[in-house]
């Protein structure tokens, strides 16, 4: 008796543990876990001109604000932003906080490694923003390298940190693109080096930074729609980018900010 009872409660407890594996959500299965829900949850910071709000607006604008919810729309689902610390996006993704990230974010090994990257839609480079006075003799990355007590402020973990050790420029690390143009302002350090995208709406004329300047090129690279590792996202999103390409979308958003696409 007692092992026929043994024998019955294993069979209930495999039927459970079976029943619990088949409703779990897994990386594999994120596209149905996100029609289910729908919405997609989408990371990003405060990074014009990819995402940002206007003054006194709540509504996210800008390159990847409107080219991700034009793919949540073709997803059949809702696009909510969610602010988080880059520095932790690979632990928002694997904890489900987020569905994927959408913020400007380089195609690099060290991404690749963590997750699963979608193709890369957008290109862009790192650029050395100075005070405009001093940004004609900056022609060259040597011209950049001869500035006497040269000190360059980069976003931590970001291109322009890792440009920054590749050309072993001194260098202090900042929380956002905006910090390190502020402490080129106010002569902290003599440079600073961001995404050229976020330089062209960052500084200059009629920009909060008007006495800055972006000058020479330091690095190519090209942007990915960061999901979790495994993820069946990236593979769902490459289609949809495919159409928002040929109906003409993402070159209506490319005009507007100023955004370089990926010519195929």
């Amino acid at each position: 008796m007692k092992k026929v009872f043994a024998l019955v409660l294993s069979v209930i407890l495999l039927a459970a543990a079976l029943a619990g594996c088949k409703g779990k959500s897994t990386a594999k299965n994120d596209v149905d876990v996100i029609t289910t829900n729908g919405k997609i949850v989408i990371g990003i910071s405060d990074n014009k001109p990819m995402n940002y709000k206007d003054k006194g607006s709540d509504q996210w604008i800008g390159f990847d604000a409107e080219l991700a919810a034009a793919a949540a729309e073709k997803l059949g689902v809702k696009a909510e932003f969610k602010i988080i610390d880059m520095n932790n996006k690979f632990i928002e993704l694997n904890t489900r906080s987020v569905d994927c990230i959408w913020d400007g974010i380089t195609i690099r090994e060290e991404v690749e490694k963590e997750a699963s990257v979608t193709n890369a839609y957008a290109s862009n480079s790192q650029v050395a923003v100075v005070k405009s006075s001093l940004a004609s003799k900056i022609k060259t990355v040597d011209n950049l390298k001869s500035q006497k007590e040269l000190t360059v402020a980069v976003v931590t973990n970001s291109s322009g940190e890792n440009v920054a050790k590749e050309n072993g420029f001194n260098y202090i690390s900042v929380g956002a693109q905006s910090d390190a143009l502020a402490c080129v302002n106010s002569g902290e350090v003599k440079a600073a080096i961001i995404d050229s995208t976020s330089a062209a709406a960052l500084v200059g004329k009629g920009t909060n930074f008007k006495s800055l300047a972006a000058t020479v090129v330091l690095s190519e690279e090209q942007y990915g729609v960061v999901c979790r590792k495994g993820s069946d996202l990236p593979k769902r999103l490459n289609s949809i980018l495919e159409q928002l390409k040929d109906d003409g979308t993402m070159k209506a958003l490319s005009d507007e900010y100023g955004v370089e696409l990926i010519e195929n």
